[in-house]
Protein backbone atom coordinates (compact mmCIF):
# COMPACT_ATOMS: atom_id res chain seq x y z
CA UNK A 1 0.00 0.00 0.00
CA UNK A 2 1.97 3.65 -1.05
CA UNK A 3 0.02 6.99 -0.01
CA UNK A 4 1.54 10.27 -0.87
CA UNK A 5 1.67 12.59 1.96
CA UNK A 6 0.91 16.29 0.94
CA UNK A 7 -1.14 18.60 2.83
CA UNK A 8 -4.91 17.61 2.62
CA UNK A 9 -5.94 20.76 0.12
CA UNK A 10 -3.16 19.55 -2.86
CA UNK A 11 -4.54 15.43 -2.45
CA UNK A 12 -7.67 13.62 -2.99
CA UNK A 13 -8.25 10.06 -2.29
CA UNK A 14 -4.82 9.24 -3.04
CA UNK A 15 -4.17 5.33 -1.85
CA UNK A 16 -3.15 2.34 -3.59
CA UNK A 17 -3.51 -0.72 -2.77
CA UNK A 18 -1.17 -3.03 -4.30
CA UNK A 19 -2.20 -5.96 -2.29
CA UNK A 20 -5.47 -5.68 -4.58
CA UNK A 21 -6.30 -7.93 -6.99
CA UNK A 22 -6.19 -4.81 -9.78
CA UNK A 23 -3.41 -3.36 -8.37
CA UNK A 24 -1.89 -3.29 -11.59
CA UNK A 25 -4.72 -0.77 -13.18
CA UNK A 26 -4.25 1.71 -10.50
CA UNK A 27 -3.09 5.25 -11.06
CA UNK A 28 -2.09 8.27 -9.16
CA UNK A 29 -2.08 10.97 -11.22
CA UNK A 30 -1.19 14.93 -11.13
CA UNK A 31 -4.23 17.67 -11.03
CA UNK A 32 -3.21 19.48 -14.14
CA UNK A 33 -3.65 16.16 -16.03
CA UNK A 34 -7.04 15.37 -14.58
CA UNK A 35 -8.05 18.40 -15.78
CA UNK A 36 -6.79 18.35 -18.96
CA UNK A 37 -8.62 14.81 -19.58
CA UNK A 38 -12.21 15.61 -17.48
CA UNK A 39 -10.94 12.66 -15.08
CA UNK A 40 -12.19 12.03 -11.54
CA UNK A 41 -11.27 10.00 -8.68
CA UNK A 42 -12.57 6.59 -9.42
CA UNK A 43 -13.22 7.24 -13.26
CA UNK A 44 -11.46 4.96 -16.33
CA UNK A 45 -9.35 5.82 -19.27
CA UNK A 46 -7.21 4.14 -21.68
CA UNK A 47 -3.13 4.71 -21.69
CA UNK A 48 -1.88 3.81 -24.97
CA UNK A 49 1.84 2.76 -24.87
CA UNK A 50 3.72 3.42 -27.92
CA UNK A 51 6.05 0.16 -28.51
CA UNK A 52 6.01 -2.41 -31.32
CA UNK A 53 3.23 -3.07 -31.52
CA UNK A 54 1.23 -0.60 -29.69
CA UNK A 55 0.10 -1.78 -26.22
CA UNK A 56 -3.45 -0.34 -24.17
CA UNK A 57 -4.44 -0.47 -20.64
CA UNK A 58 -7.58 0.46 -19.11
CA UNK A 59 -6.50 2.34 -15.73
CA UNK A 60 -8.80 3.82 -12.68
CA UNK A 61 -8.08 6.84 -11.16
CA UNK A 62 -7.41 5.95 -7.52
CA UNK A 63 -6.00 9.30 -6.57
CA UNK A 64 -5.10 13.14 -7.52
CA UNK A 65 -2.07 14.57 -6.52
CA UNK A 66 0.02 17.70 -6.97
CA UNK A 67 3.55 19.28 -7.16
CA UNK A 68 2.81 22.65 -8.15
CA UNK A 69 5.47 22.11 -10.42
CA UNK A 70 4.08 21.89 -14.04
CA UNK A 71 7.15 20.40 -15.54
CA UNK A 72 6.54 17.30 -13.36
CA UNK A 73 3.00 17.50 -13.33
CA UNK A 74 2.83 17.14 -17.26
CA UNK A 75 4.17 13.99 -17.18
CA UNK A 76 4.37 11.63 -14.39
CA UNK A 77 1.89 9.72 -13.52
CA UNK A 78 2.88 6.88 -10.10
CA UNK A 79 1.37 3.32 -10.53
CA UNK A 80 2.40 -0.63 -10.58
CA UNK A 81 5.69 -1.51 -11.67
CA UNK A 82 5.12 -4.59 -12.14
CA UNK A 83 3.13 -3.61 -15.15
CA UNK A 84 5.59 -1.37 -16.43
CA UNK A 85 7.85 -4.45 -16.19
CA UNK A 86 5.97 -6.23 -18.00
CA UNK A 87 5.51 -3.93 -20.69
CA UNK A 88 9.16 -3.38 -21.19
CA UNK A 89 10.00 -7.15 -20.77
CA UNK A 90 11.94 -6.47 -17.45
CA UNK A 91 12.86 -8.96 -15.12
CA UNK A 92 11.77 -8.98 -11.57
CA UNK A 93 14.74 -7.61 -10.62
CA UNK A 94 15.04 -4.99 -13.11
CA UNK A 95 14.05 -1.19 -13.53
CA UNK A 96 14.63 1.46 -15.24
CA UNK A 97 16.03 3.72 -12.39
CA UNK A 98 16.27 3.85 -9.05
CA UNK A 99 16.79 6.71 -6.27
CA UNK A 100 19.46 7.06 -4.09
CA UNK A 101 18.86 9.17 -1.19
CA UNK A 102 21.77 10.64 0.74
CA UNK A 103 22.05 11.80 5.01
CA UNK A 104 23.77 14.57 3.87
CA UNK A 105 23.12 16.92 0.93
CA UNK A 106 25.84 18.95 0.94
CA UNK A 107 27.57 15.78 -0.32
CA UNK A 108 25.31 14.97 -3.60
CA UNK A 109 27.78 15.98 -5.65
CA UNK A 110 30.55 13.81 -4.38
CA UNK A 111 27.95 11.02 -3.76
CA UNK A 112 26.79 11.22 -7.51
CA UNK A 113 30.43 11.26 -8.64
CA UNK A 114 31.35 8.23 -6.33
CA UNK A 115 28.49 6.43 -7.80
CA UNK A 116 29.38 6.78 -11.05
CA UNK A 117 32.89 5.49 -10.42
CA UNK A 118 31.04 2.62 -9.32
CA UNK A 119 28.81 1.91 -11.98
CA UNK A 120 29.60 0.39 -14.96
CA UNK A 121 29.85 2.11 -18.72
CA UNK A 122 26.04 1.39 -19.90
CA UNK A 123 24.92 3.13 -16.32
CA UNK A 124 24.91 7.09 -15.22
CA UNK A 125 23.84 8.72 -12.14
CA UNK A 126 22.50 12.11 -12.05
CA UNK A 127 20.74 13.66 -9.01
CA UNK A 128 18.05 16.50 -8.88
CA UNK A 129 19.77 19.18 -8.63
CA UNK A 130 21.22 18.77 -12.22
CA UNK A 131 17.48 17.45 -13.65
CA UNK A 132 16.25 20.40 -11.64
CA UNK A 133 18.81 23.28 -12.61
CA UNK A 134 16.04 25.59 -12.58
CA UNK A 135 14.43 25.13 -9.51
CA UNK A 136 17.58 24.94 -7.71
CA UNK A 137 19.02 28.80 -9.00
CA UNK A 138 16.09 30.05 -8.01
CA UNK A 139 16.17 28.98 -4.46
CA UNK A 140 20.26 30.09 -4.63
CA UNK A 141 19.28 33.53 -5.16
CA UNK A 142 16.26 33.44 -2.80
CA UNK A 143 19.27 32.36 -0.12
CA UNK A 144 21.38 34.64 -1.64
CA UNK A 145 18.73 37.90 -1.14
CA UNK A 146 18.12 36.73 2.40
CA UNK A 147 22.32 36.71 3.13
CA UNK A 148 21.75 40.42 1.76
CA UNK A 149 18.82 41.48 4.08
CA UNK A 150 19.81 40.18 7.16
CA UNK A 151 23.47 42.05 6.52
CA UNK A 152 21.54 45.33 5.64
CA UNK A 153 19.15 44.59 8.72
CA UNK A 154 22.54 43.90 11.31
CA UNK A 155 23.94 47.01 10.23
CA UNK A 156 20.80 49.41 10.69
CA UNK A 157 20.02 47.77 14.13
CA UNK A 158 23.85 48.64 15.06
CA UNK A 159 23.59 52.21 13.94
CA UNK A 160 20.30 52.63 15.55
CA UNK A 161 22.39 51.06 18.95
CA UNK A 162 25.03 53.37 18.74
CA UNK A 163 22.99 56.33 18.01
CA UNK A 164 20.80 55.44 21.08
CA UNK A 165 23.82 54.71 23.19
CA UNK A 166 25.53 58.16 22.15
CA UNK A 167 22.33 60.24 22.46
CA UNK A 168 22.02 58.50 26.11
CA UNK A 169 25.73 59.71 27.02
CA UNK A 170 25.14 63.31 25.82
CA UNK A 171 22.19 63.43 28.01
CA UNK A 172 23.62 62.27 30.91
CA UNK A 173 26.68 64.72 30.70
CA UNK A 174 26.47 66.30 33.95
CA UNK A 175 25.62 63.09 35.97
CA UNK A 176 28.88 61.69 34.39
CA UNK A 177 30.52 64.29 35.24
CA UNK A 178 29.13 64.18 38.60
CA UNK A 179 29.86 60.46 38.91
CA UNK A 180 33.82 61.28 37.89
CA UNK A 181 34.67 64.15 40.46
CA UNK A 182 32.73 61.20 42.91
CA UNK A 183 36.00 59.43 41.94
CA UNK A 184 33.86 56.65 40.05
CA UNK A 185 36.43 55.47 37.01
CA UNK A 186 35.87 55.89 33.33
CA UNK A 187 35.22 52.03 33.19
CA UNK A 188 32.70 51.63 35.48
CA UNK A 189 30.82 54.35 33.88
CA UNK A 190 31.37 52.89 30.66
CA UNK A 191 30.22 49.76 32.47
CA UNK A 192 26.79 51.35 33.53
CA UNK A 193 25.87 52.25 30.37
CA UNK A 194 26.75 49.17 28.11
CA UNK A 195 24.77 47.31 30.88
CA UNK A 196 21.95 49.82 30.23
CA UNK A 197 22.34 49.14 26.31
CA UNK A 198 23.06 45.21 27.05
CA UNK A 199 19.02 45.31 28.54
CA UNK A 200 17.46 47.47 25.91
CA UNK A 201 19.20 44.61 23.35
CA UNK A 202 17.56 41.66 25.36
CA UNK A 203 14.35 43.54 25.60
CA UNK A 204 14.51 43.90 22.10
CA UNK A 205 16.10 40.43 21.23
CA UNK A 206 12.74 38.85 23.46
CA UNK A 207 9.97 40.98 21.86
CA UNK A 208 11.19 39.91 18.10
CA UNK A 209 11.51 36.15 19.22
CA UNK A 210 8.25 36.44 20.59
CA UNK A 211 6.59 37.96 17.57
CA UNK A 212 8.93 35.72 15.25
CA UNK A 213 8.20 32.42 17.18
CA UNK A 214 4.46 33.43 17.10
CA UNK A 215 4.13 33.83 13.60
CA UNK A 216 5.67 30.48 13.06
CA UNK A 217 3.02 28.60 14.96
CA UNK A 218 0.33 30.83 13.15
CA UNK A 219 1.28 30.00 9.50
CA UNK A 220 2.67 26.49 10.20
CA UNK A 221 -0.73 25.91 11.46
CA UNK A 222 -3.13 28.21 9.22
CA UNK A 223 -1.48 28.98 5.74
CA UNK A 224 -2.47 31.94 6.03
CA UNK A 225 0.34 33.68 4.00
CA UNK A 226 -0.16 32.17 0.21
CA UNK A 227 2.02 32.04 -2.69
CA UNK A 228 1.51 31.63 -6.32
CA UNK A 229 2.02 28.25 -7.05
CA UNK A 230 2.95 28.61 -10.69
CA UNK A 231 5.78 31.34 -9.81
CA UNK A 232 7.00 29.99 -6.21
CA UNK A 233 6.02 26.27 -6.53
CA UNK A 234 4.28 26.01 -3.14
CA UNK A 235 0.89 27.46 -2.40
CA UNK A 236 1.70 28.81 0.88
CA UNK A 237 4.66 30.48 2.43
CA UNK A 238 6.63 27.73 4.22
CA UNK A 239 8.26 28.22 7.71
CA UNK A 240 10.94 26.02 10.08
CA UNK A 241 12.76 26.95 12.59
CA UNK A 242 16.24 25.77 13.82
CA UNK A 243 16.30 26.24 17.38
CA UNK A 244 20.10 25.78 18.05
CA UNK A 245 20.13 28.57 15.04
CA UNK A 246 17.86 30.69 16.76
CA UNK A 247 20.38 30.64 19.85
CA UNK A 248 23.40 30.94 17.79
CA UNK A 249 21.64 34.18 16.27
CA UNK A 250 20.71 35.71 19.62
CA UNK A 251 23.87 35.18 20.92
CA UNK A 252 25.94 36.49 18.13
CA UNK A 253 23.80 39.69 17.67
CA UNK A 254 24.40 40.44 21.51
CA UNK A 255 28.62 39.63 20.53
CA UNK A 256 28.35 41.79 17.96
CA UNK A 257 25.87 44.98 19.50
CA UNK A 258 28.50 45.03 22.66
CA UNK A 259 31.62 44.62 20.77
CA UNK A 260 30.52 47.98 18.44
CA UNK A 261 29.11 49.14 21.47
CA UNK A 262 32.20 49.45 23.47
CA UNK A 263 33.83 51.93 20.80
CA UNK A 264 31.38 54.96 21.27
CA UNK A 265 31.18 54.34 24.74
CA UNK A 266 34.69 55.33 24.73
CA UNK A 267 33.26 59.09 24.69
CA UNK A 268 32.97 59.05 27.95
CA UNK A 269 36.55 59.32 29.47
CA UNK A 270 36.53 62.46 27.28
CA UNK A 271 33.65 64.41 29.38
CA UNK A 272 35.61 67.14 31.64
CA UNK A 273 33.87 66.77 35.11
CA UNK A 274 34.60 70.57 35.28
CA UNK A 275 32.81 71.70 32.00
CA UNK A 276 30.01 69.51 32.66
CA UNK A 277 28.72 70.69 36.40
CA UNK A 278 29.62 74.31 35.24
CA UNK A 279 27.51 73.44 32.09
CA UNK A 280 24.78 72.12 34.52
Amino acid sequence: MIKIFYPRPYWKAILLDFSAEDADNQLLISSLMANRLHLKVGESFIMYFIQEPVRKRKFTVRGIFTTNSEELDKIYVIGSLPLIRRLNNLEDHQAGGYEVRVKDFNQLFQSTDELNNTLGIELYATNVVMQMQDIFNWLNMLDMNDNIIFVLMVIVAVINMISALLISILERSPMIGMLKALGMRNAKIRTVFLYNSLYLIGYGLLLGNLIAIGLYFFQTNTHFFKLDPSIYYVPFVPMDISWTAVLWLNISLIGIALITLFIPSMLISRISPIKTIQFK
